[in-house]
């Protein structure tokens, strides 16, 4: 026995697509490889639909539908669902009796149903439409809690734990919840209780003696030392640099003194820091009373009082007078436990913040409470996530199949009776209609790819009574002839929602429209050459006669003024004198001669062909003239044929962002679809008689009667 054939494939112009009527079909495209499809990704902005079920859809928001997001839906929509009614008629509606409680997602959103029917106070029978869901969802998120978990200040009542919010969002940083508003969540006030806690230990192990060992004043003395420390650490080194250049009996460099640090105070500032600060020396000790660089001189003399003295663990007094490297080390570790107490701090985002005000929030309940507020929005969040998924159901349950049916298949592109939800509308141009109409972004880079799909494209730029909508669209020319349709030709869009938009041509794509007019088309590009010739000759020909003639008449101008004002003699002298001026007679009869004999050639020629013709009998001539025209004709008409044959749409499509497998052939049945002829409704007619003719005749018989009656006034008189 043969297996029963469960899924269908319908050839459409020599390309087979999945049949989908139903969520049945649709069963098995889990097991359909890609390759089968018509489409495995298409933008967003193309399909025309709800645009709230494509932000669904688009999980990765990337502005594009892929064939796993119609996996995904499809898996979704048959796990959720018990019953495909509601998705197969495409309803706004859903019967709670569809859902599946036995699926997690199904239980849930079945229970926040029944919830929002109790709260609109109707029964838990009734259906829930789109309209129920968007309001109920409006009102989740225009309260305070709007499941989001994020809390703003202004919606706490209790002033203390308000309060602690505004803290950690002027410390650890803001969200904005659904509404907008900034507030804390979970993480913030975690991050919160975190970082108070660390600095407050911190602070603690700061307030032991070994941490701070000049007390209040350790961090002002340790930033002295640490201003100073580089340049005492410099001339410890070029100290040991002049005392080995003394053991190895080597001078030490004199560098000069640049002259320009004279010229600005800033430049000496800058000698003056970039100086050591004292004289190295082979002894390696720092003086510190006298002979001191006099930019660091009264830094050394504060350090030495501020920090040196202090220090009781290293018996040194303001009296000292040199300092040698040694004790400098000694000085500078005194300080090795401060510095490790700075960098193991942590909790440095909420230190402007009092240490007894942290300590408040440490031992009090304000965070516990905070955080309750935070889980019980949380709460509301997981039945707000229900509503969303309600949202989407319905909005599936109206437009899964038609979105299927322009992706997986393209049927309704090859039905008269139904628009692709890639169509814009219907466009009428030179009294022809032009039913598949697709939005494009940029005409140029679009034709760019689009050109190879062999279809003649009209571009056109569309815009409304408002300056701000504008857009383009690419218009396939697919059947009848050319007509005037071109750049600059105006027409009028009926989009989908009836909205009527002004079209104007500004680019097109030139190929051949139908087989006439493919084999039109060498005939019209030789006429269109022989006008070109014709019209350069003609204008280089006038360009010529107008000279001569201007020429001419400036000399008989000139002749006719001196034979009016010179005597007869000066008038004699002229007119010898004019003699030479023959060859211009001479240059016009040659050109009268030209022309002669190039008419006469030109007559031989046809008087020889006329000849010839007439010595052939009628059907000779007949055979002759239909072999001149089958040489011309067979080759244009082949390729031709060729070309008609292999147009194809996916190229348009793909050119506008779709990625098509199928090659979408353009057949000729096809193309009168898409460009079909206007057909008059009953009740009109034509009346075929001409009015201007009537008119004419009338004004001739009313003209002829004025002069019967002018001519019998006029033998009166």
């Amino acid at each position: 026995m043969l297996p029963t054939q469960k899924y269908a494939f319908r050839n459409y112009g020599g390309t087979y697509q999945l049949q989908i009527k139903s969520m049945d079909d649709l069963a098995g495209i889990s097991d359909l490889d890609e390759p089968f499809w018509m489409a495995t990704s298409a933008p967003t902005h193309q399909l025309v639909c709800d645009p709230k079920v494509l932000t669904y859809l688009d999980h990765d928001k990337s502005n594009r539908i892929l064939s796993h997001d119609i996996r995904t839906a499809n898996n979704w929509l048959h796990r959720v669902l018990r019953h495909y009614n509601a998705v197969n008629r495409q309803l706004l509606e859903l019967n709670l009796d569809d859902l599946n409680s036995e699926d997690s997602d199904g239980s849930r959103m079945l229970t926040t149903a029944r919830r929002i029917l109790h709260n609109l106070k109707r029964p838990d029978n009734s259906p829930l439409t789109l309209a129920d869901i968007q309001d109920q969802k409006a009102i989740m998120q225009q309260g305070d809690r709007n499941g989001d978990g994020v809390i703003p200040p202004d919606s706490i009542e209790e002033e203390d734990v308000r309060t602690l919010a505004v803290h950690i969002m002027d410390t650890i940083g803001k969200v904005d919840d659904l509404s907008g508003a900034p507030g804390v969540d979970k993480a913030h006030l975690e991050r919160f209780i975190a970082c108070a806690d660390g600095l407050v230990k911190w602070q603690h192990a700061h307030s032991a003696e070994h941490t701070q060992p000049l007390g209040a004043n350790t961090a002002a003395a340790c930033d002295l030392l640490e201003s100073l420390k580089p340049v005492i650490e410099d001339f410890f080194r070029l100290c040991k640099v002049v005392n080995l250049n003394k053991l190895l009996q080597r001078d030490d460099p004199v560098i000069p003194v640049p002259p320009e640090i004279f010229d600005t105070t800033d430049a000496a500032d800058g000698y003056l820091k970039n100086a050591p600060i004292a004289r190295p020396n082979a002894n390696g000790v720092l003086p510190l009373k006298s002979d001191l660089n006099p930019c660091y001189a009264d830094t050394v003399h504060r350090f030495m009082a501020d920090v040196v003295t202090p220090l009781p663990q290293l018996n040194m007094d303001s009296s000292m007078e040199e300092l040698t490297e040694a004790e400098w080390r000694a000085i500078d570790a005194s300080f090795n436990t401060y510095r490790s107490w700075l960098t193991s701090k942590s909790g440095g985002e909420v230190e402007k913040l009092s240490l007894e005000q942290l300590e408040t929030y440490l031992s009090g309940d304000l965070p516990q409470r905070l955080g309750v507020r935070i889980d019980a929005d949380l709460a509301v969040g997981a039945e707000l996530a229900a509503v969303n998924d309600l949202e989407k159901l319905i909005l599936l349950q109206r437009w899964f199949l038609p979105i299927c049916n322009n992706f997986i298949s393209f049927p309704y592109l090859y039905d008269p009776d139904e628009r692709a939800m890639f169509e814009v509308g219907r466009l009428i141009i030179d009294g022809r209609i032009f039913q598949l109409n697709i939005k494009v972004t940029d005409p140029n880079s679009h034709a760019a790819v689009a050109k190879s799909s062999g279809v003649y494209l009209m571009y056109s730029e569309l815009t409304s009574s408002d300056p701000k909508e504008k857009f383009f669209m690419v218009t396939p020319v697919t059947s009848r002839r050319l007509g005037r349709l071109g750049i600059n030709k105006r027409g009028v869009l009926f989009d989908r929602d009836g909205r009527e938009w002004d079209a104007r041509v500004v680019k097109v794509v030139d190929n051949p429209v139908s087989l006439l007019e493919a084999m039109m088309a060498p005939f019209r590009k030789i006429g269109a050459m022989l006008a070109g010739t014709v019209q350069k000759l003609t204008s280089s020909a006038e360009k010529q006669i107008q000279t001569k003639l201007t020429s001419t008449g400036a000399k008989m101008e000139k002749g006719v003024a001196e034979g009016i004002t010179v005597t007869e003699r000066q008038a004699a002298a002229a007119s010898q004198a004019a003699a030479p001026a023959a060859p211009e007679g001479k240059s016009s009869r040659d050109l009268l001669l030209a022309g002669g004999v190039t008419i006469a050639a030109l007559g031989s020629s046809f008087a020889f062909i006329a000849k010839t013709i007439a010595s052939l009998k009628l059907h000779q001539a007949l055979a002759v003239m239909a072999f001149g025209l089958g040489i011309v004709l067979v080759p244009v008409m082949i390729i031709a044929i060729y070309k008609l044959y292999r147009r194809n749409l996916s190229a348009i499509l793909e050119a506008s962002g779709w990625a098509i497998n199928g090659r979408m052939r353009l057949t000729y049945r096809l193309g009168k679809i898409f460009a079909p002829r206007p057909t008059r409704p009953d009740g009109f007619a034509f009346l075929r008689k001409d009015l201007l003719k009537t008119l004419s005749n009338v004004a001739k018989s009313q003209k002829q009667r004025l002069e019967k009656t002018f001519i019998g006034e006029a033998k009166e008189k």
